[in-house]
C-alpha cells in the first residue's frame, strides 16, 4: 500500500502554524544572542534593540522556513525507501553508521595539530555541526517511528529539543568569532575625542556601536561618532602608520 508523503503533510501543516513559527524564531534568536553574547560579553546583552529583534527574527524566520522545507524534503526521500519495518531498521542503522563515521572523521580533523588543521575549522563550528547532526539524525528517528506508528519516546522529543538548543549557542558563538576575528572589512572611525584606525564593526544599534578594536570589545555611544569610513585593511594599516609617524 502506498504512504502518504510524511514531510509533504508537515509541510502543508506548517502554513498553518505561522504563529507557532514566529514564536519559534523568537525563541532561537533569544538563544542564539545568549551564546553570540557569551563570547563578545554578556554585559553587552542590554544594548539590542527592538530593531536588532525585529531583524534578527525576520532573518531566522525566512531561514527557518528554507531549513524545514530542506530537511524535511531530504528525509522524505529517506522515507520512500522505509518500505516496510526491516528496512525502516536497516536504513535507519546505515544512516547512524554513516553519521557516526563523518562525527569521527570531523574530530580527528578538528583535533589535528593547529599547523595541520583546516583554516575555520575549530571547536565552535565543531560543536554547531555535531549538535545539528544529531538534531537532523533524531528528527529522522521520530519521523520514522510516526511512519511506521510506533508509540514515540519522550526522550527522543527532550534530545531533539536539547540538540537543537545546544545547535543554536554554538552557532552563535561561531558567528561571534568570524565577526571579531575577520579582517575583510574594517572601519576608520573617527569620534569627538580622536580617530581609530582599523575598527571591526560587530554590531550597531539606535545607542551606538559594538566594536573590536587592537584586540578589544568597546562600545561606542552614537553620540560620540562623528564619521565612520569603510577602509581595506592594508589602506587602514598604511594610514594608522602615517598617522602616527
Amino acid at each position: 500500500m502506498k504512504s502518504p508523503s510524511l514531510a509533504s503533510d508537515l509541510r502543508k501543516d506548517a502554513s498553518e502554524l505561522l504563529p507557532l513559527a514566529s514564536i519559534t524564531a523568537l525563541v532561537l534568536v533569544s538563544i542564539f544572542n545568549i551564546g553570540y553574547f557569551s563570547d563578545i560579553g554578556l554585559h553587552f546583552l542590554g544594548l539590542i534593540d527592538l530593531t536588532n529583534i525585529v531583524y534578527s527574527v525576520g532573518l531566522v524566520f525566512g531561514g527557518l522556513i528554507a531549513a524545514i522545507n530542506f530537511l524535511f524534503g531530504a528525509i522524505d526521500i529517506l522515507l520512500k525507501f522505509a518500505r516496510d519495518d526491516e528496512t525502516a531498521k536497516r536504513l535507519y542503522r546505515y544512516i547512524r553508521i554513516a553519521a557516526t563515521i563523518g562525527l569521527l572523521t570531523l574530530t580527528a580533523l578538528t583535533l589535528l595539530p593547529k599547523a595541520y588543521q583546516i583554516s575555520g575549522l575549530d571547536s565552535r563550528l565543531y560543536f554547531t555541526i555535531v549538535f545539528s547532526s544529531i538534531f537532523s539524525l533524531v528528527v529522522f528517528r521520530i519521523l520514522l517511528r510516526s511512519k511506521q506508528g510506533q508509540q514515540q519516546k519522550l526522550s527522543e522529543f527532550v534530545l531533539a529539543i536539547l540538540a537543537l538548543t545546544s545547535a543554536d549557542v554554538s552557532l552563535g558563538k561561531l558567528v561571534a568569532n568570524r565577526q571579531i576575528t575577520q579582517q575583510s572589512q574594517v572601519y576608520t572611525v573617527t569620534t569627538k575625542s580622536g580617530t581609530l584606525y582599523g575598527v571591526t564593526l560587530i554590531r550597531s544599534s539606535s545607542s551606538g556601536f559594538i566594536v573590536s578594536y587592537e584586540g578589544r570589545i568597546s562600545f561606542i555611544s552614537k553620540d560620540e561618532v562623528k564619521f565612520i569610513r569603510s577602509e581595506s585593511l592594508s589602506a587602514s594599516i598604511d594610514e594608522k602608520n602615517h598617522y602616527l609617524g
